[in-house]
Parts: structure tokens; C-alpha cells; sequence
């Protein structure tokens, strides 16, 4: 089921146009969807977005990319050894990458005259790219029922002879660089430099993915392209008023549908404004990254010092290193670990797991601790949204905080102060 964030259009009355405003995009939700119209057991699910977070966590930490085999072990670790060996390893070796995430996207146009891309909304990168004309697919295919970008569909069109990759947590592009015009909701830069892919890896080919590119909305250090992100050029030319990013995303068990992505400020409808706390950021690579100052269970300090979280939108999970997970579900009633080493919790937990954040605690509603059912015929267990990764370069000391987390608190990143700001949701 496809979710409608409703945006709105924010301009003050009397103001000329030309004055610099705050903006809002419609989005959709991007759910979960069979690959090759298999449905796959929970724990492999759950273990395909570690394997995505693990990714992703490698690339904002300017590593490699993880093995495909120590991923491809990892699938293999939840598939039943009734299989023959080398059934196990061709399985697990086809599911390693099919990590079809959670996310969220919206339509931008591009070209001249203009076409409309939906692209996916990721906070844990900072380039803009979609498919170019004669785009391929690394498996030799072509890549999928999309709009593509290039010469004859756009008549200020202008290539370059850069090029660029980009691996990301679920698959890799690469491509050139090229000059074209973006617009977005009435606002437009001309010849903005962005990347057109002319290979993707079957990951952002299939015709059921329901996005065509990426927009990026880190900063522009964190950018593989090494070009000005859409929110700093908006900024820079004076149509936005603030090089801000701020976002509601929605719970689909709340069923209301009011998640809201705003360039150029804040929207005061969807925040508690005197719950605001804004701490500097703290990564040093174009991400964005807050201290925590304490990790909480039913209000009992954790005791973890000097812990470090990563905000990403394009994750649904928290993942951290295994003791502090442990010390988590530890404290979390009815908590075991699984033979295969996943956490599991009981499916109506009342548990509440809290951030504290510039001084203020910020809980997690705990229906947003699981993940899923362990068994889709029982609603009794359900893994958990809180899990271990491997120890990255950083070590233990970074969290990555995904959608779990983020589904609870508005947020908004400022590039221009290098600020992050938190609030309670109205």
C-alpha cells in the first residue's frame, strides 16, 4: 500500500514570488514488495536490511563495500540445513542483494521540455542522478520501464566527459555527469550539474521499483559526484530560504498519511515548538550525526557513554554494535536472541526505548520496535528493529538510526549552520 505524504506551499502573504520561501514536495511511500514474486520468511527479510544498513553504515564511512561473501553467509545462516549445501549457497547468494527497502520518494522534473522523475528521498547521500538513454543493467538487460534522461529527450541536455560511482547499500551506478535543468514545485536551476547513470545494477532496474533515480540530501561533502546538492543550489540562488531539509515521516499504524518533506525551513503545523533542541553536527564527511547523551529503557540509563547516531532516512532499522543491543533487550521484558542471532521481542511490548538528545529524551513508540512477525500465522513474537551490525571503521562507539527512530521525532538538517534540529511530533 502506497502512502500520500500531503506537502504544502508555504508563502508568506503579500510577498512578492520573488522573495526566498520554503517549499514542500508530495512523496510516496515505498513499501516491502516480492522480488520475483517470492515471499520471503521474516528472518531473511530482516537480515537482507542488516545486510543494507551494514552497506550503507561502510559507505558513510568512506570504506569498500562489504563482501558479497560475508554477506552472502549471513543469508545463509537463516536458510533450514535440510537444503543441500549448494542449494543453500546459490539461494543465499541470489537473496544477498535483494534488500528491498523501505523509503520514500517524489517527483521532480527534469529537461527541457520537462519530465517528471520519482525519486527516492535519502538523507544518507548527497547526489542526484537518474537513468540516462540507453542506461544497462549490469546484468546485461536494459534498466526496466523507467524515464530516462538524455540528448533526445532533452533539448538543454549538456554532457561532459566526467564520470562517477556510487555503491550504495543495496546495489551500485555509475555514469557521467551532465548539465540540465531541475525544477522542482515551481522552483528551477538551470543547468544544474547532477549524474545521468548509464549502468545500474538490478537493484534500481526492475520494473516493480517505484522510483527512476535518487535525490540526495546530505551535505555536499559527503557527495561521490562532487557536485552541489539540489537543497545548497536552491539555497545559493536564492529560492529557498534556509539550506534546510526538514521531514515528518509518517507511521502506517497511525493511518493518517501526514508524512511531510519541507526544503527552506520548517513546517510549524507537524512540530511541539518548545520541544526544539538543534545540536551541531558532528560528522565530518557530509552526513548527518547527533551526540547522544544517554540510551534509556522504561526511563533506566544504559550507562553507554560517548554513543553517536547517524540519521538516515533511507533505513528502516537501528543498528549498533551487539553489547549495547544486548544491554537494550536485555532490559526489554520477554526479549531473547534467536539461535540465528537475531533479537526477538514479544509482539505487544510496552517497552519504550529513548534517545536523550541535546538534554531532552526523545522515546520510541514501541510499536515501532518490530520490525515484523517471526511467523506471519502468530502475532505473539516479532523481531526486533533494534539489531547488530558488524564494527566499522568508527567502531562501536556509531549507531545508525533508521526509520525506527526517526518515525518519532521531527527533524531538520541545515547545511548552512551545519545544525541539527529535533521536536516532539504534534
Amino acid at each position: 500500500m502506497l502512502f500520500f505524504l500531503v506537502f504544502y506551499l508555504l508563502v508568506v502573504a503579500g510577498e512578492p514570488i520573488s522573495r526566498p520561501r520554503s517549499i514542500s514536495i508530495p512523496i510516496q511511500k515505498v513499501h516491502d514488495s516480492p522480488l520475483d514474486g517470492e515471499l520471503l520468511p521474516a528472518l531473511i527479510k530482516h537480515q537482507q536490511h542488516v545486510n543494507h544498513c551494514d552497506q550503507r553504515l561502510a559507505f558513510m564511512q568512506g570504506q569498500p563495500p562489504l563482501l558479497q561473501s560475508l554477506l552472502r553467509d549471513s543469508i545463509m545462516a537463516h536458510i533450514p540445513e535440510s537444503f543441500q549445501e549448494q542449494d543453500r549457497k546459490d539461494c543465499a547468494e541470489k537473496l544477498t542483494t535483494q534488500a528491498n527497502d523501505i523509503g520514500y520518494y517524489g517527483p521532480v522534473e527534469l529537461g527541457t521540455p520537462p519530465i517528471s522523475f520519482k525519486l527516492l528521498i535519502d538523507t544518507g547521500s548527497a547526489d542526484l542522478w537518474v537513468g540516462t538513454e540507453g542506461c544497462r543493467c549490469d546484468d546485461g538487460g536494459t534498466c526496466g520501464n523507467h524515464p530516462f534522461l538524455g540528448p533526445h529527450s532533452s533539448k538543454s541536455f549538456v554532457g561532459t566527459n566526467e564520470s562517477w560511482m556510487i555503491l550504495y547499500g543495496t546495489g551500485a551506478v555509475s555514469g557521467i555527469l551532465v548539465h540540465d535543468v531541475v525544477s522542482i514545485m515551481g522552483l528551477t536551476l538551470e543547468a544544474h550539474k547532477f549524474g545521468v547513470a548509464q549502468n545500474e545494477s538490478a537493484d534500481f532496474t526492475a520494473d516493480n521499483i517505484p522510483f527512476d533515480g535518487l535525490l540526495g540530501l546530505a551535505q555536499i561533502a559527503a557527495s561521490r559526484q562532487k557536485t552541489r546538492t539540489v537543497v545548497e543550489a536552491l539555497y545559493e540562488t536564492r529560492q529557498i530560504e534556509d539550506a534546510t531539509v526538514s521531514l515528518k515521516i509518517p507511521r502506517a499504524a497511525d493511518g493518517k498519511n501526514d508524512g511531510e518533506l519541507m526544503l527552506g525551513g520548517m513546517s510549524p503545523s507537524k512540530f511541539q515548538s518548545d520541544t526544539t533542541v538543534t545540536v551541531k553536527n558532528k560528522n565530518k564527511r557530509g552526513f548527518w550525526e547527533v551526540p547522544l547523551d544517554d540510551i534509556q529503557v522504561n526511563g533506566e540509563s544504559l550507562g553507554l557513554l560517548d554513543r553517536f547516531a547517524v540519521l538516515d532516512t533511507g533505513s528502516t532499522l537501528i543498528l549498533a554494535q551487539s553489547k549495547d543491543v544486548a544491554s537494550i533487550h536485555q532490559r526489554i521484558p520477554g526479549a531473547r536472541l534467536s539461535d540465528q542471532g537475531s533479537w526477538i521481542i514479544p509482539c505487544q511490548t510496552s517497552a519504550v526505548v529513548s534517545f536523550v538528545i541535546g538534554g531532552r529524551e526523545f522515546p520510541i513508540d514501541s510499536r515501532d520496535l518490530r520490525f515484523s512477525y517471526v511467523d506471519e500465522n502468530s502475532t505473539v513474537d516479532c523481531i526486533s528493529g533494534i539489531s547488530h551490525g558488524r564494527e566499522l571503521l568508527e567502531g562501536p562507539t556509531h549507531w545508525l538510526v533508521g526509520d525506527v527512530f526517526l518515525k518519532n521525532v521531527y527533524h531538520s538538517l541545515n547545511s548552512r549552520t551545519n545544525e541539527i534540529t529535533l521536536a516532539y511530533l504534534k
